[in-house]
């Protein structure tokens, strides 16, 4: 499957394909530019690459990742019921097959920069406050996906200096990859132990402008007998 006209590139705003984690489903999300030169994503599809059949999801606001138990989807939208909260944001989790098979919803300040976990049951998202003097990192807040509720805040033992700024994937069940900044404002990667918060720099080096752990900026997939 190759789209007609090429894709814009994900500094765009355009969804890049995302393997399911066994390797045999793939996302798909084509885009286009609207007569204003803005990238419109188009509904997402999940395709079987073993049989090459395609399901077709609704309208979604933003792809967040795959899981054990599907794709998982996210919505924001305004909210005037969470108080200290404008936003909040409903995760939809899809099989394969393109069925509904989990829902929760988030406030605003956990949504935004959500990872889930391999299993799904968990997000971890980091909590940051406004503050005069700056953005304060409070550690990383991992929620209970089964619930929609903080289970508990992992503090980061990072060197002095230096703070998380995103959460970039998870490692296994137990670990989160985050970027890092430091003092005079260089960047690393750390892994971080959610049991211990003990954490591991990488020896990483990555630009800046590539923000997303060990995926490529450009990624193209051709697809062969695929039926729409």
């Amino acid at each position: 499957m190759r789209q007609k006209g090429g894709t814009v590139s994900e500094m765009f705003g355009a969804q890049i394909p995302l393997f399911s984690l066994d390797g045999r489903h793939l996302l798909i999300q084509r885009d286009h530019l609207d007569k204003d030169d803005e990238t419109v994503l188009e509904n997402p599809m999940i395709v079987d690459l073993g049989t090459g059949a395609v399901r077709h999801l609704p309208a979604v606001g933003q792809v967040v990742g795959w899981t054990s138990a599907g794709l998982m989807t996210k919505t924001t939208r305004r909210t005037n019921s969470l108080p200290g909260h404008t936003t909040s944001a409903s995760f939809t989790v899809w099989s394969a097959k393109g069925k509904v098979v989990g829902r929760f919803t988030l406030p605003g300040n956990l949504a935004a920069g959500a990872m889930p976990s391999p299993s799904g049951r968990a997000t971890a998202t980091l909590a940051r406050e406004i503050t005069p003097d700056g953005v304060v990192g409070h550690g990383i807040v991992l929620t209970d996906t089964s619930t929609g509720r903080p289970a508990r805040t992992v503090a980061p033992g990072l060197p002095a200096g230096w703070q998380a700024t995103s959460v970039l994937r998870w490692d296994g069940e137990d670990a989160v990859v985050v970027r890092t900044s430091g003092p005079r404002a260089e960047i690393a990667y750390h892994v971080v132990d959610l049991a211990t918060g003990a954490a591991r720099r990488l020896d990483v080096r990555m630009s800046d402008v590539a923000d997303l752990f060990l995926q490529p900026a450009e990624l193209g997939v051709v697809l062969g007998k695929v039926r729409q």
